[in-house]
């Protein structure tokens, strides 16, 4: 079994997205919206207390961390997951207690992190937003994954910073025209002294995953849960960096780039 540890948390096996999802509540845009990769397309679910989401992944897997991205949750909204071995007909066991989703705008991420991993069919995610004026619930993709840590975290001099895609073009008078974009979140780190483990997995997720979405968490037990959330990432590798040997089965991995999408 797994144990979270405060090293770099990546989770890029997705089992949500596999699943088969159903709801308690009138469905407004599609549950398979918040399978799709591109986060920006929503689901939306009738009602703010109490809306469910059942998640059948087909057979038992490993689950450790939980993701819900880019909510319309109030600051004071809840959000609980649980778990049963009969699709919730008399098992039905709270996984941890119910958190809230914190302030906007770092609400974009919801994240539950366990301690310990479980293994388990069925999964229930549970939204109670009772300040919610909007009278539904709405979000974009779920995570429910298995997780893979290094041994190491990230070295000093990691760079965490904005990029922006809002676009100026200047009229023949020079008066600008801007088309405003979104702002991305741009993370930029050396990984030292991994052990031989440690290279095998970064470069098999670099030589499997190219373009492909994950999630990333840099400080998946730091107390601070608003940092925590802010650090807590959806995307996918853009510079998998420089990989070197340092000395015998010790190496480095310098100017690995992860950018939000």
């Amino acid at each position: 079994m797994s144990t979270l540890t405060s090293h770099l948390l990546i989770c890029k096996d997705n089992h949500y997205l596999t699943a088969t999802l159903s709801s308690n509540q009138t469905v407004l845009l599609p549950l398979a919206n918040s399978q799709d990769p591109i986060r920006l397309i929503k689901t939306r679910l009738n009602g703010v207390v109490n809306v469910q989401v059942t998640i059948d992944l087909g057979s038992a897997k490993e689950c450790q961390s939980f993701f819900v991205f880019d909510t319309n949750l109030t600051a004071a909204a809840t959000v609980e997951w649980r778990r049963s071995t009969d699709n919730f007909a008399a098992n039905d066991i709270q996984i941890a207690a119910a958190t809230t989703t914190g302030s906007f705008p770092y609400q974009v991420c919801h994240a539950l992190l366990l301690t310990e991993a479980i293994t388990t069919r069925y999964l229930r995610v549970i939204f109670s937003d009772a300040s919610s004026a909007a009278g539904y619930i709405e979000f974009g993709i779920v995570g429910v994954c298995p997780n893979v840590q290094f041994t190491r975290t990230l070295s000093p001099g990691a760079r965490i910073e904005a990029i922006d895609t809002t676009g100026i073009e200047l009229s023949p008078a020079g008066i600008p025209h801007i088309t405003l974009g979104v702002t991305r979140t741009q993370i930029t780190w050396t990984l030292d002294s991994l052990s031989r483990a440690d290279m095998l997995s970064l470069y098999d997720i670099a030589r499997t995953l190219d373009r492909k979405s994950l999630f990333v968490s840099l400080f998946p037990l730091l107390e601070d849960a608003e940092m925590r959330r802010r650090t807590t990432l959806y995307g996918g590798f853009e510079n998998y960096g420089q990989m070197s040997s340092i000395l015998f089965n010790v190496w480095d991995a310098q100017g690995v780039i992860f950018q939000e999408r």
